[in-house]
């Protein structure tokens, strides 16, 4: 019964050791772009993640702006960002080697992939 409980014990940390490490690969530089009414905009994304909490910067042809009320749970990732007064939230989900954004902007949705910066 002790070994059985034990060896139980040992398989939740690592399942739950894996999962912190799989988020904390999101943190650093992302790259990427997305098309805007014909045209390319450049997105840079600095991720860092606190336990379930997610801060930042993303950065686009309007500038600089700081991730607000973001949330990591497991591989999914939701923040707000806001340009030129409008706030943009943004949704979506981490893989080891990207992360594909949804990007709501002004009732339209437009979709990103993001690969990590070099």
């Amino acid at each position: 019964m002790y070994k059985k409980f034990l060896t139980t014990s040992i398989l939740v940390c690592c399942c739950v050791l894996a999962s912190l490490a799989v988020i904390a690969d999101l943190n650093g530089k992302w790259i990427g772009s997305v098309n805007m009414q014909g045209n390319d905009l450049a997105l840079t994304y600095t991720f860092k993640v606190d336990g379930d909490k997610l801060t930042g910067v993303a950065e686009s042809p309007y500038g600089p702006s700081a991730i607000e009320n973001g949330k990591v749970k497991g591989d999914s990732l939701m923040f707000t960002t806001n340009v030129s007064g409008i706030e943009i939230p943004q949704s979506g989900k981490f893989f080891s080697d990207s992360v594909t954004l949804n990007i709501e902007v002004q009732g339209s949705v437009l979709h990103t992939t993001l690969k990590r910066a070099q």
